[in-house]
């Protein structure tokens, strides 16, 4: 029953049918410079699991205490899949003490999103989000947050909410 509600997607601009979503999957990237993120969803039909068509590489470089830092979340779409071009992608970071967010978005300095610049198409298959950020001390810390995103096929497109979480490395 979950599982079949797994698979089920939402209707978006610049996809050809209409579906239906009511999963909010969280897949977390271990703390590594490119960790990508790949989740198995359920299919409907069957209930078993296949992977998403898309994987999330988070990238973050060592950067030094008080100073601005960029973390890099990348979305590939695979399996036919491409990045939709009409989607508004957002990430809301969480609230870590030890770091301070530095978001353009008028919703404040914790959203990140296409609407403020964060966002940039690499091609059909590939995008990338920035996260900028400013640590208040060195050590292995930790980024968190959900990312709002949607890849499409030919037939379909998805909606999905992945929560990403990562260490960031200050020296």
């Amino acid at each position: 029953m979950r599982a079949s509600l797994l698979l089920l997607v939402l209707v978006a601009s610049g996809c050809h049918r209409e579906a239906d979503s009511s999963r909010n999957p969280a897949a977390a990237a271990p703390p590594a410079s490119a960790a990508p993120v790949a989740a198995p969803v359920a299919a409907a039909a069957e209930g078993t699991p296949r992977e998403k068509p898309y994987r999330l590489e988070v990238t973050t470089p060592p950067c030094a205490p008080r100073e601005p830092c960029e973390a890099v979340v990348t979305l590939v779409a695979t399996s036919g899949f491409h990045i939709n071009d009409e989607y508004p992608y957002r990430f809301v970071g969480d609230a870590v003490p030890a770091v301070e967010l530095l978001g353009r978005d008028g919703a404040g300095a914790h959203v990140f999103s296409k609407a403020a610049g964060d966002f940039a198409k690499e091609g059909e298959t590939r995008a990338r989000l920035s996260v900028r950020y400013r640590a208040k001390e060195a050590g292995s810390l930790p980024l968190t947050g959900t990312y709002k995103l949607s890849v499409c096929s030919a037939e379909t497109c998805l909606l999905e909410t992945e929560k990403i979480a990562t260490t960031v490395v200050v020296r």
